[in-house]
């Protein structure tokens, strides 16, 4: 019997809201202060992959932010199998376990205290390809 080895990535999402009352995603890798690009959001998967969206910078952030869950513009295409949200809410997860090719769009669903709407991120993308 062979063991498989699981990738891991995780980003960090600062959002804060700006001009015009509109919300603000930044995207980080852990310890590094410095804003990833677009190009740097996107994950090209090879093989089974975990990965995480942690908010962070609650503090300057709407009163009560929190991940409710994810949307897919094709949910049904197998690339992604499943979402979780931790109980905090400050945690998304996202499987990837790589049994189809292709590539998968996606927004990170947000809620706050302020009101009762569903707040859509930007467009992250995961592209699965063949080994």
């Amino acid at each position: 019997m062979s063991k498989e080895s699981v990738d891991v990535y995780t980003f960090e999402v600062s959002v804060t809201i700006g001009a015009g009352k509109l919300p603000q995603f930044t995207y980080y890798e852990p310890g590094n202060p410095e804003p990833l690009t677009k190009e740097q959001t996107v994950v090209d998967v090879t093989g089974p992959t975990i990965i995480f969206y942690k908010l962070i910078n609650l503090e300057l952030a709407p009163k009560g932010l929190r991940f409710i869950g994810a949307a897919f513009k094709t949910p049904f295409d197998g690339v992604i199998e499943n979402t979780f949200v931790n109980e905090s809410g400050d945690t998304l997860v996202l499987e990837d376990l790589c049994k189809d090719h292709g590539a998968t769009g996606f927004h990170l669903l947000l809620k706050t205290d302020d009101n009762n709407l569903i707040m859509m991120s930007p467009d992250p993308e995961i592209i699965n390809k063949p080994k």
